[in-house]
């Protein structure tokens, strides 16, 4: 209904599984007949090794989202200006489910991008309806898609990296 084109580009390859997911979206108002991609208007990055292999798509200019839970702010300094936390899997263990976290970090990007609520909910319904098996997970996805697009991303102090990444288990520092 906006008139976009899109397109998506993973990177993977058979050494992938277990590694990073990294995917390239353009989405454009022109027509794209070649889809090369070189620097980001938006990353989202959602674990710390994926870090280094994105980074020569960065610039100071990007708008880089990031999951404050389990990646150190410290790491991506480079980009404080344009730095977006949000302690994404915390939310998902404490307030859905883990798996939700892709869900509300979802919801934060169609608003970020001005993509309609209902046109947003509406394209995980048509991708993911089958692992909604019941009406508490679809209940559960769905608000965790409304708190992503009601967040409001941390900027200036960001919260502690407590998370392990690949356990979802919460690091006790004080120990």
């Amino acid at each position: 209904d906006q008139n976009l084109f899109a397109t998506y580009i993973p990177s993977f390859g058979v050494e992938q599984r277990g590694a990073p997911s990294i995917a390239y979206v353009i989405i454009s108002s022109e027509e794209i007949f070649y889809p090369r991609f070189e620097i980001a208007v938006i990353a989202v990055i959602l674990s710390e090794r994926s870090i280094k292999k994105i980074v020569d798509n960065l610039s100071v200019n990007t708008k880089v989202i990031f999951d404050s839970s389990i990646i150190d702010y410290k790491l991506l300094k480079q980009f404080r200006h344009t730095l977006f936390g949000t302690p994404a899997t915390k939310i998902a263990n404490e307030k859905y489910h883990t798996k939700s976290y892709n869900i509300t970090i979802f919801g934060a990007l169609t608003k970020l991008l001005h993509i309609d609520e209902d046109k947003g909910w509406d394209a995980i319904l048509k991708l993911l309806s089958h692992k909604f098996s019941n009406k508490d997970i679809l209940k559960l996805n769905l608000d965790a898609f409304g708190y992503g697009r009601n967040l409001v991303f941390e900027k200036d102090e960001f919260s502690e990296a407590s998370y392990k990444q690949d356990t979802r288990i919460i690091i006790n520092k004080s120990i």
